[in-house]
């Protein structure tokens, strides 16, 4: 007996081929990834700001250093005067520029908006009075007048005394950064800080990830919507 086969016995007809069904979100996944991505940046924002405050810091203590230094040196060129009567008219120039550069910027710190006030605290009134001090110590030099060395010691001693205070506050707001903030501030590091929302922006999924403790697959849909 012959035994043959129906090849086209079992096959789906034609046309008949299932899709796979699609699962649609529930309003209340919609609604869990909707606030998920509202705390998330709120928290980028509140890590931005804590940045944004440290680095004003930095750069804050980095500017009393630079007062400190030129006290330094016009206490030498004070004392020159002093002593035989003569400057070096060049270098005393550039002492009175230093000067009026520290001050300038320290009005642009100062004026910077109140949200990063934390990191403005650094540079305390005192500082501009000692930088207007030593400012008309050093044009009264140049005006061919004698002015006491021992000034510009006394204001580097406030300085020290304000570099000192800064440190210190410095090293409490590094370290109350939390983890998420220090990772950006790492990054930080190489990108300036003005640039950080850019980078947000343009790379929405790393600036996702170093939040930590986010399921990487959540990170994947935030940044696709």
């Amino acid at each position: 007996m012959k035994i043959t086969t129906d090849v086209n016995a079992g096959m789906r007809p034609t046309g008949s081929v299932s899709s796979r069904t699609q699962v649609q979100p529930t309003e209340s996944t919609a609604n869990r990834n909707s606030q998920l991505t509202t705390d998330i940046s709120a928290k980028l924002q509140r890590d931005k700001a804590m940045i944004d405050a440290l680095t004003i810091a930095q750069s804050s203590r980095a500017l009393v250093q630079k007062a400190m230094d030129i006290s330094a040196r016009m206490r030498t060129i004070a004392y020159q005067a002093m002593t035989t009567g003569s400057v070096d008219t060049q270098e005393l120039g550039n002492e009175i520029a230093g000067i009026q550069g520290t001050m300038q910027t320290y009005g642009e710190i100062v004026s910077i908006p109140v949200s990063n006030t934390a990191g403005k605290t650094v540079l305390p009134p005192e500082f501009s009075n000692e930088m207007t001090k030593m400012r008309t110590a050093a044009q009264q030099i140049a005006s061919g007048e004698k002015a006491d060395p021992e000034l510009f010691t006394q204001s580097g001693s406030r300085l020290s005394a304000i570099a000192a205070k800064a440190d210190k506050k410095i090293s409490d707001m590094a370290a109350s950064l939390g983890s998420s903030a220090k990772n950006l501030y790492a990054l930080n590091s190489k990108n300036p800080v003005s640039g950080t929302a850019d980078m947000i922006v343009n790379n929405p999924e790393m600036s996702l990830t170093v939040q930590g403790n986010i399921n990487p697959e959540t990170v994947k849909v935030l940044t696709t919507v």
